[in-house]
C-alpha cells in the first residue's frame, strides 16, 4: 500500500489507543494484500479482536481472496472470497488472519456526497452503505459487472490528474459502483427483500435520518426536525413509519441508544460524561432514557457486554454502531 497516502492520528479509548486513518486526496485506490496488516499497528489490547482501528472516509473493498475474519463492534464476521466490505467514517473495526488476503481498495471521502445530487447522496449513503458491512456475491453476472467497475474505476485513477473533467468522471463511475452494489441479490436481501423505491417520501425520510445524523446528541424532539424540514408532524411520522416502521421520536432514540451503547463499551467515559456528550441535562435522564430502552442501566450494560462476548453472526452483517462520539 502506498502509507505516504494515509494519514494517522491515534484516539485514546477503554482498552488502548486506537488508530484512525485518514486520506490525504478525496479518493485513493490500491491493491489490497497480505501488508494490508500495516493497518493492525496498532498496540491495543482488544481481548480476541484484533487490532482495533478506524477511519475518516468511506471503504469499498473487494475481496478476490478472503479467509479471514472482519470484527465490528461485538460481531465477527467470516470473509469468504468474492467478498464486498464497505464502511463509513468512525466504525471502529479490525481484520485477522489475513495472510492469504487479495483485493482492491476504494477509499473516498465525504467530498464525493456534497458533489452530487442530495437525494442522491443520502439514498447512496444510508441505504446502499449504512448497516451492510459484507457481502459475498454469489452472482457471477453481477460479480462481473462489478469487477468491470472497479477495473475501470482503478484505470482512471491511476491517470489522476486535477482537472475538474477527472473527478467528474471518478464521481461518476463510483456512483456506477454503488448503484450495481445495491442491485445484487445480496444488497436486495440484506435491505428487507426489496430494493428502495426513490419516491419523494423515501427521499424525505432519508433527509430525516441525514439531519439526525448531524444534531441527535443536541437536539432530541421531534419538532426540532419537521421546522428544519419545513414539514408537519403528521407528515413526518407517516414518512416514518411507511420507510421504518417506527415513529419519528423513536428513529432519534434508536440513533441516542446506539451512540450510547458504543461509549460504554469502547470509551472510558463515567455515565456522567455520557450523559453531558448526547445532550441530556441531568445524568438521571439518561441513566432512565436508557434503561426505558434496554431495561439495564448503563454501567450495568458495559458490564455485561465486556468485549471478550464477540460473536460470529454469518457472512451478512446486520446492525453497525457508528463512532462518531456525537456529530462532531
Amino acid at each position: 500500500m502506498d502509507y505516504e497516502k494515509l494519514g494517522y492520528t491515534v484516539i485514546k479509548m477503554k482498552y488502548g489507543d486506537v488508530g484512525k486513518y485518514n486520506i490525504k486526496n478525496n479518493i485513493f485506490i490500491t491493491d489490497i494484500t497480505p501488508s494490508l496488516s500495516a493497518f493492525q499497528d496498532v498496540n491495543v489490547n482488544t481481548r480476541g479482536m484484533g487490532i482495533m482501528h478506524t477511519h475518516g472516509f468511506y471503504n469499498i473493498s473487494w475481496i478476490e481472496k478472503g479467509g479471514f475474519y472482519y470484527n465490528v463492534d461485538l460481531k465477527r464476521v467470516y470473509v469468504r472470497d468474492k467478498t464486498l466490505i464497505m464502511f463509513s467514517p468512525g466504525e471502529l473495526h479490525s481484520l485477522t488472519d489475513t495472510k492469504q488476503i487479495s483485493g482492491i481498495s476504494i477509499d473516498f471521502t465525504d467530498e464525493y456526497f456534497r458533489c452530487i445530487d442530495p437525494k442522491w447522496s443520502n439514498y447512496l449513503k444510508y441505504d446502499v452503505i449504512k448497516d451492510v458491512p459484507v457481502l459475498t456475491i454469489s452472482n457471477p453476472i453481477e460479480e462481473s459487472k462489478i469487477k468491470n467497475i472497479i477495473s475501470s474505476l482503478r484505470e482512471l485513477y491511476d491517470k489522476m490528474d486535477t482537472s475538474v473533467q477527472f473527478e467528474a468522471s471518478i464521481y461518476s463511475m463510483l456512483t456506477l459502483l454503488l448503484c450495481a452494489i445495491a442491485n445484487t441479490n445480496e444488497h436486495v436481501s440484506v435491505k428487507n427483500g426489496q430494493p428502495k423505491q426513490t419516491t419523494p417520501q423515501h427521499e424525505l425520510y432519508l433527509s430525516y435520518t441525514e439531519m439526525i445524523e448531524k444534531n441527535f446528541c443536541k437536539h432530541h424532539g421531534v419538532q426540532y426536525y419537521t421546522e428544519e424540514l419545513g414539514i408537519g408532524v403528521h407528515t413526518l411520522n407517516a414518512c416514518c413509519k411507511s420507510n421504518a416502521g417506527m415513529t419519528p421520536l423513536a428513529v432519534i432514540n434508536a440513533r441516542i441508544i446506539q451512540e450510547a451503547k458504543r461509549m460504554l463499551l469502547f470509551t472510558t467515559m463515567r455515565s456522567s460524561e455520557i450523559s453531558f456528550a448526547l445532550g441530556f441535562p441531568e445524568q438521571a435522564h439518561f441513566i432512565n432514557f436508557f434503561k426505558r430502552f434496554t431495561k439495564i442501566s448503563p454501567l450495568k450494560y458495559r458490564d455485561k457486554h465486556n468485549v471478550r462476548n464477540i460473536r460470529t453472526v454469518g457472512i451478512i452483517g446486520r446492525t453497525i454502531y457508528f463512532l462518531c462520539f456525537c456529530c462532531r
